[in-house]
């Protein structure tokens, strides 16, 4: 029997979703991802593709704008939905102290700066998975340590980047 391949997601991508759910996107390159993220989820759903999240992933989103003290009642109901559900494609992952220590080891064992520690916690996650590729549009803090990323052995790239879900037919 063959083996499922494995995703996960950092926040950035998940709030990507959240922000097309909103109907805020206007840019190609967010749409393109977000377009795989929702392929994927859809993928995960017929249980085809694993999708992990680590569970900060709850906390980080939090909404489409940052500076904004009110969320909207149907976007709430869509973050719900999509970790809390069991229904979504997406299957948390719980923060371990295994998990956390190989976030903090990125750093203090092989060097590589610059990762903050939610960001290091979903490294560790994929590397606790085993997981394919990572998919981030944090360019900042984990696409510009990808091939650093690479020697721990996770593909870090953009969900459109992906070389597990089929690409979109124009």
């Amino acid at each position: 029997m063959a083996t499922k391949a494995e995703v996960p997601l950092e926040t950035s991508s998940i709030s990507d979703l959240a922000t097309a759910e909103a109907k805020q996107i206007s840019d190609n390159l967010i749409e393109r991802d977000v377009w795989t993220v929702r392929e994927a989820l859809r993928i995960a759903r017929e249980g085809k593709l694993l999708v992990y999240t680590s569970t900060i992933s709850i906390a980080e989103c939090l909404g489409t704008d940052p500076r904004s003290p009110k969320i909207p009642d149907k976007l709430m109901r869509f973050l719900d939905q999509l970790f809390l559900s069991g229904r979504s494609g997406i299957r948390l992952v719980q923060t371990t102290q295994a998990i956390c220590t190989s976030a903090r080891d990125i750093r203090w064992v092989t060097g590589i700066g610059g990762i903050k520690g939610n960001d290091g916690i979903h490294v560790a996650t994929a590397r606790f998975m085993k997981c394919g590729e990572l998919w981030t549009r944090d360019e900042v803090h984990i696409l510009s340590k990808k091939d650093a990323l690479m020697e721990l052995g996770v593909r870090v790239n953009q969900p459109h980047d992906s070389r597990l879900i089929p690409l979109r037919c124009h």
